[in-house]
């Protein structure tokens, strides 16, 4: 579906050049990923986390809520996706107390920040068993 079907507004020039950057950087990271060269990959992911939030915030301050809401929720899955399902699970719980969110959406949301939660609470606690060697 076209950026523009979506919109009732006319975003910068400069958001759609990031939005045609984003599905080279999409494509990029899955790549990587399979090649399993993760760290690599996290940093398109958080690239791309950053163009999802400039067009969030765009699609906010132009009162676009259906819009804000999409680009949030693949601001969060980069986040999640480039390792840091902290700053993704801050970003649903900032979602979630959204009174514009359909039935749907906070079900999806609730479904992903429980899968998250467990993905995180299982990762802190491999690394609250290990110790950094101090020498």
């Amino acid at each position: 579906m076209a950026m523009n079907s979506l919109l009732q507004g006319n975003p910068p020039a400069h958001l759609l050049e990031l939005e045609r950057k984003k599905s080279s950087l999409l494509f990029e990271a899955q790549l990587l990923k399979g090649q399993q060269q993760y760290a690599k990959a996290a940093d398109k992911f958080v690239q791309v986390a950053d163009i999802e939030r400039q067009w969030a915030e765009w699609a906010e301050k132009e009162g676009l809520n259906q819009l804000t809401i999409i680009h949030r929720y693949s601001e969060l899955s980069c986040w999640a996706q480039a390792g840091n399902p902290y700053q993704a699970l801050r970003l649903i719980d900032h979602l979630l107390a959204s009174a514009q969110l359909s039935p749907e959406q906070r079900a999806d949301l609730e479904e992903y920040q429980a899968s998250l939660h467990y993905q995180f609470m299982h990762w802190m606690g491999e690394w609250s068993s290990a110790s950094v060697p101090v020498h």
